[in-house]
């Protein structure tokens, strides 16, 4: 895995001191913890390494691991308050969850099964922490949770899933929480929500 430094007037990229670091095997999927000091990468031989971000240089130190999640990981999500991650697999269909030690970054799988549709690929958390949507590249729709703001279980909304387009594959909330979008692999398009009380998302426009 690569790591770069970068010039905050030009954008120009310098690889960090001792970059490439090693991940798992086949790293599908990345995403670093929101107060910038942890680093998580799903590997599709169902595990998840985790890394420590030095905030001087932006160095990775290894966090002993790895930490097990389902099978071929895709998505991968940490949540807004930097407690809780997500990955979506898609070769079990399912989400793995994970508490965060806010001190080491080690990751401790919370209790439950979260089944999502076929082939789930992209993981996204709302911005107010509280719900969780996965893009179903297999079923063509969207999963969505709610979150348990002490555990991290989830739980699936009774009008989950929702309707997406062909293949979709990744997932983004705005910041201010009032929409989704999903990108489409196999109609080329983009699918647009708003995100309507209790989480449940309708198609914009509607």
């Amino acid at each position: 895995m690569l790591a770069f430094t970068v010039n905050s007037a030009t954008g120009e990229l310098t690889p960090v001191s001792g970059s490439p670091f090693d991940a798992g095997a086949n790293p599908t999927a990345v995403t670093t913890s929101p107060n910038g000091r942890f680093l998580y990468v799903a590997n599709s031989n169902g595990v998840v390494s985790a890394f420590m971000i030095s905030g001087t240089t932006g160095a990775l130190t290894a966090v002993t691991g790895p930490f097990n999640a389902g099978t071929i990981p895709s998505g991968i999500a940490v949540s807004p308050d930097n407690t809780f991650l997500y990955v979506s697999n898609q070769g079990s269909n399912d989400v793995s969850a994970f508490t965060i030690d806010g001190t080491t970054g080690a990751l401790t799988p919370v209790a439950g099964t979260f089944n999502a549709g076929t082939t789930p690929s992209g993981v996204a958390v709302s911005p107010n922490g509280s719900f969780l949507y996965v893009s179903n590249q297999g079923s063509n729709n969207v999963s969505a949770f709610s979150i348990d703001g002490a555990t991290g279980a989830l739980t699936a909304l009774g009008t989950s899933p929702f309707g997406a387009g062909t293949s979709p594959s990744g997932v983004a909330a705005s910041p201010n929480g009032s929409f989704l979008y999903v990108s489409n692999q196999g109609s080329s398009n983009v699918s647009a929500f708003t995100i309507a009380g209790g989480g449940r998302i309708v198609a914009a426009g509607n």
